[in-house]
């Protein structure tokens, strides 16, 4: 089986989803972009992130840009996530088993993608 990697890494586009103190990302950080409904067979929405699988991953996501000219996808930042905080998150009432990947439920073991 896969092993995931102990880390994985949110972008920040908006400072709205940093707390006034800068020292928290909010929950609104994580929410999906509707607009991914728009390009996926089964209507699902989703959010991206970057697993943390060697030492480029921070530098790539805070460094990447849309497009050749664009501005910083990412002029916030970045947030590194524990995988046994998503780990421990699938297991609160609310979102138990909340963690899918291409639409199909999977154990927390498999974890690939957060979709809502």
């Amino acid at each position: 089986m896969f092993a995931f990697p102990e880390n994985c890494i949110r972008g920040i586009k908006e400072n709205k989803n940093i707390s006034n103190d800068g020292t928290t990302v909010l929950a609104a950080l994580f929410l999906p972009a509707a607009r991914t409904a728009q390009t996926r067979d089964d209507g699902h929405t989703e959010t991206s992130i970057n697993w943390e699988d060697n030492e480029s991953v921070l530098s790539f996501t805070l460094n990447y840009r849309l497009s050749q000219n664009a501005y910083f996808a990412y002029p916030n930042g970045a947030v590194k996530i524990p995988r046994e905080k998503i780990d421990e998150i699938n297991t609160f009432n609310g979102t138990k088993d909340g963690v899918f990947a291409n639409g199909k439920q999977l154990k927390v073991t498999n974890i690939m993608a957060i979709l809502f």
